[in-house]
Parts: structure tokens; sequence; C-alpha cells
């Protein structure tokens, strides 16, 4: 799920409807700012409790649990088991894609 051109529409598009509906341009906020970018913590430290704070959230919790790269699948399948920031951030765009879509806000800083 790139962010692509149409990508960004697509959720523009989203949020447009969201607001016109009356209802916050976002379902849901996820903050991760402690840790996200926390240079104290090893790798290890900051992916395992990036994934427990995602766990915890609402988004998570009502996700399809057999859904194909949906946010479960990336979070445990993938992110969990992430064995470098290389690897953990090619996960991580495609699930701050699904968060576009969701209309989910992860903040990192």
């Amino acid at each position: 799920m790139p962010r692509s051109v149409d990508h960004l529409v697509a959720v523009h598009e989203l949020a447009r409807r969201r607001v016109a509906a009356g209802v916050p341009v976002w379902a849901e906020t996820i903050n991760l700012a402690g840790v996200f970018h926390n240079d104290a913590m090893t790798f290890v430290q900051r992916r395992d409790a990036i994934v427990e704070r995602l766990r915890a959230t609402r988004w998570y919790r009502n996700d399809d649990p057999y859904e194909f790269e949906g946010v479960r699948d990336i979070v445990d399948d993938h992110l969990a088991h992430g064995e470098d920031v290389n690897e953990f951030y090619g996960w991580w765009d495609e699930l701050y894609d699904l968060a576009n879509y969701a209309r989910v806000a992860i903040t990192t800083k």
C-alpha cells in the first residue's frame, strides 16, 4: 500500500466525508511518542513496547483476525517479530497506510 497520489486522495476523501458527517477526522489516536524514537531503549525494547501499545487499541481489537495483511496480521506476524529496524520499518509503512484508511492517527513524535 504505497503512499501514492491515489492513496493521498482516498484518505483525504475519507476525512472530508467524516467532517461532513459531523464526526472527528480521526476515529482513534495512538500515541507512540514516548517509545518510537526513544534512544534509551534498544530496538527490541522499542519494538515490543510499540506492539504492546498497538494491541491495546480499539483498532487492533476490532480487526478481523483472519484478514490477510490486516492490522492483526501486520502487528502479530510481522512487527512483533521484526529482526531489525529495516524489517520493522518496512512493515511499519504498511501499517501506517492502513491506519490512514481506518482514520487512525499514529503519533510518533
